[in-house]
C-alpha cells in the first residue's frame, strides 16, 4: 500500500478506528472480522446477509475526513440495507449502535426450541472455554485451526447426505461452512464459542447430528486436541486424520 500518497492525519484517524473496530470484534459473539484492502473494513455478522462495512476515506470541502459505511440490519425498526458517510467520530458511532442491535437480534427466543439451543450452547461453552491467558486476544495456532477446521468439514459432508430433511439441516450445514471458512479471523475462545453454538443447534437438529462430534467421549479429544494435544504430538495432522477417520467409522 502506497501510504505516502495520503495525508498522514487521515492515516492515523483510519489507523485508530480500524483498532478500535477489531477490539470491538473480537469482544463480541458471532461478529466475524475481514479486510480485503487497507481501507476496506468488513465485518460479518451471524445472520446470513448482516454486515457493516466501511469505506472510502477522504477529504471534505470543510477540510473534514469523511468515510462511508453500509449495514444490515439498518436499524431497530428496518431489517434491510443502509448506506451514509460522515465523519469517522459518526462512522464509529453508527457501528457501536449496529453492534448493539445484532446482540438484541440474538436474545430473541420466541420458541421453545430457541430456549433449548441457548442452553445447549451455554453448556457445552463452559466445558469448552479454555484460560489460556491470550484466549481472548489471539487465534489459535494453525495445527489447532486445522483441527477444528476438520470438524466442520466433516460435518459439511454428513449434512449433505441429509439435506432433504429440512431447514434444520440446511442451517446446521450452512453454519459449519461459515465457522469454517472463518476460524483464523477469531480468538481462540470466540472460535469455541462459535463450536459450542454449532454443537447446540446439531443437538436441536437431532441427536444422531451430535454424536459424531461430541458423544462417546469426544469431547476430551477436542479439549485436550486444543489445550494439549498439539504441544506433544510431533505429528498433528496425523492426529486429526485418526481422530476424522474414527468419527466417520
Amino acid at each position: 500500500m502506497e501510504y505516502h500518497k495520503y495525508p498522514v492525519k487521515l492515516l492515523e484517524d483510519i489507523q485508530g478506528l480500524f483498532r478500535n473496530f477489531r477490539k470491538l470484534v473480537d469482544d463480541t459473539d458471532d461478529l466475524t472480522f475481514k479486510q480485503s484492502e487497507p481501507f476496506i473494513f468488513y465485518i460479518e455478522g451471524a445472520k446470513p446477509g448482516w454486515f457493516f462495512e466501511i469505506s472510502k476515506p477522504r477529504l471534505d470541502s470543510n477540510n473534514k475526513f469523511n468515510i462511508s459505511y453500509s449495514c444490515r440490519p439498518a436499524s431497530a425498526i428496518d431489517p434491510n440495507n443502509f448506506t451514509s458517510s460522515g465523519v469517522i467520530e459518526y462512522c464509529y458511532n453508527a457501528f457501536n449502535n449496529w453492534r448493539d442491535l445484532t446482540q438484541r437480534y440474538q436474545k430473541i427466543a420466541i420458541t421453545r426450541e430457541e430456549d433449548f439451543i441457548n442452553q445447549y450452547e451455554k453448556e457445552f461453552y463452559e466445558d469448552l472455554k479454555i484460560l489460556d491467558e491470550d484466549a481472548d486476544t489471539a487465534p489459535f495456532k494453525l495445527p489447532q485451526q486445522l483441527l477444528l477446521y476438520s470438524y466442520y468439514e466433516y460435518a459439511e459432508k454428513m449434512l449433505e447426505q441429509e439435506i432433504q430433511k429440512g431447514e434444520p439441516v440446511q442451517e446446521l450445514k450452512a453454519e459449519a461452512t461459515f465457522l469454517k471458512n472463518n476460524i483464523q479471523n477469531c480468538t481462540k475462545n470466540k472460535a469455541l464459542k462459535g463450536f459450542s453454538r454449532f454443537l447446540a443447534k446439531a443437538q436441536q437438529a437431532g441427536i444422531k447430528y451430535l454424536n459424531p462430534l461430541w458423544l462417546d467421549g469426544k469431547k476430551e479429544a477436542v479439549k485436550r486436541g486444543i489445550n494439549y494435544v498439539f504441544d506433544h504430538v510431533p505429528d498433528a495432522l496425523t492426529y486429526i486424520h485418526t481422530h476424522i477417520t474414527a468419527f466417520i467409522t
